[in-house]
């Protein structure tokens, strides 16, 4: 619907109108392509991989971990501590999500050579950590607006699932983050 919405106004874009008149419908145009790009994210990000749902969490991160290790330019550690390989639909999706875009983050910005992650059920509560050996930054000195849209999100998602989360990072230090949910382990 926004697609055809949008075609309808860059075909009423043309010479024959005022330079004001395609300045507001380029305006238009942007809004509509925003709307759009949030609509397509909003659904990428409730779509659950297949991997994520015939082999659960875990074993889905340790598959994306060994596919990015191949690569020969990161190596991706991936442990367990008495953590059940999967949690319900939703935690599973947010976490594989939150890790997916660490891992992205760290290959973009960290120079990092290694990754490693953990998942831990202490109680009722699940913890996963992350830590790269990369260059690191100066955390507590980065405003809320310029953390960025990866962190951003990934803290967005932690608190929308109720989570604590820890960021500690420092220039030559690399970064580590960790994550504390209460927990249901399984749908019901």
């Amino acid at each position: 619907m926004l697609l055809s919405t949008l075609r309808l106004y860059i075909n009423e874009i043309d010479n024959k109108n005022t330079p004001k008149e395609n300045t507001t419908l380029l305006q238009q145009c942007n809004v509509i392509i925003d709307e759009a790009i949030l609509n397509a994210r909003n659904i990428s990000n409730n779509i659950m991989p297949a991997s994520l749902k015939q082999n659960g969490l875990m074993m889905s991160v340790k598959s994306f971990a060994e596919k990015i290790s191949r690569s020969g330019s990161l190596k991706i550690r991936v442990h367990a501590f008495n953590a059940p390989n999967s949690l319900n639909n939703t935690l599973d999706i947010s976490l594989y999500r939150i890790l997916t875009e660490l891992i992205n983050n760290t290959i973009k910005h960290a120079q990092a050579t290694e990754v490693n992650i953990s998942f831990a059920q202490k109680s009722s509560f699940f913890i996963v950590t992350y830590a790269d050996n990369g260059i690191g930054f100066e955390y507590e000195k980065i405003s809320q607006d310029k953390k960025g849209m990866g962190l951003n999100n990934i803290i967005n998602r932690v608190q929308a699932l109720d989570g604590i989360i820890n960021v500690q990072s420092s220039p030559g230090n690399g970064f580590k983050l960790s994550i504390k949910i209460k927990t249901p382990l399984t749908d019901l």
